[in-house]
């Protein structure tokens, strides 16, 4: 009996010790996890103010990303083949017999690099008096959905005050409430529909949509479509040229 009671003990140590190592490995995943959150808690007020005004300006950035890809029908630079309309030109959607209309996710990749190539706007000395903050290597991606554009992106931010320095990454994530996924859409049948019949404009379709819709000919065998969401502040418009 006694050594079955030393066997009992024995693994009830074991069980313990067991036990006492998974807390501990947990407390130590969680550390690591949300160091860069502890981090900051303890940082100072002044570097404090960065992370919000960086997750401002990223919002920013992609609303000026959407609105770019809009009006130009889906890039940021333009290709070679495009109409020019003042101030901005737009991409064709349909150009002699072939669909040329981006897919959404060319457009999103897009929307990723204008926001890589304007996020320095967002170290502006003006932002933070006292600080030198500069970007390590930022990752962005967007999702273009019906009736929003989420946007993720990992910032590692570099801040620098007197002799101190600080270092922090931070996923920061935004939805830009415009219904680019459905204007989008809208287009393609648009498109679609003129790949049938060049000649023809299906207004029963145009009026049947949600948006505002309007078909300019600029010239002899080109169009100009505007796909227009008056339900907004400010409204948006997904644009784009048909050449036959």
């Amino acid at each position: 009996m006694k050594r079955i009671n030393i066997l009992n003990k024995k693994a009830q140590v074991t069980g313990f010790i067991i036990v006492a190592i998974v807390i501990i490995i947990i407390i130590l995943l969680l550390f690591f996890y949300y160091q860069n959150d502890i981090k900051y808690a303890l940082a100072d007020d002044d570097i404090k103010k960065v992370v919000p005004i960086m997750e401002e300006c990223l919002e920013m950035r992609a609303l000026d990303a959407v609105r770019l890809v809009g009006l130009q029908g889906g890039y940021v630079k333009l290709p070679n083949d495009h109409l020019y309309i003042e101030p901005f030109g737009t991409s064709y959607g349909y150009f002699k017999g072939v669909k040329t209309l981006l897919t959404l996710k060319e457009i999103e990749k897009e929307i990723n690099s204008y926001i890589l190539l304007t996020l320095q706007l967002c170290v502006e000395p003006e932002y933070f008096p006292g600080l030198k903050i500069s970007f390590g290597d930022p990752k962005v991606n967007s999702k273009i959905k019906d009736d929003f554009v989420a946007v993720s992106a990992k910032l590692p931010v570099y801040a620098n005050k007197e002799d101190k320095s600080f270092t922090i990454t931070r996923d920061i994530n935004t939805n830009i409430n415009i219904k680019l996924g459905k204007q989008y859409k809208v287009a393609e049948e648009i498109i679609d529909r003129t790949s049938k019949d060049p000649s023809y404009i299906d207004l029963d379709y145009i009026s049947s949509t949600e948006f505002y819709i309007v078909a300019v000919p600029y010239s002899d065998d080109e169009m100009l479509y505007t796909i227009t969401d008056n339900s907004l502040q400010i409204p948006y418009t997904f644009r784009f040229a048909n050449k036959f």
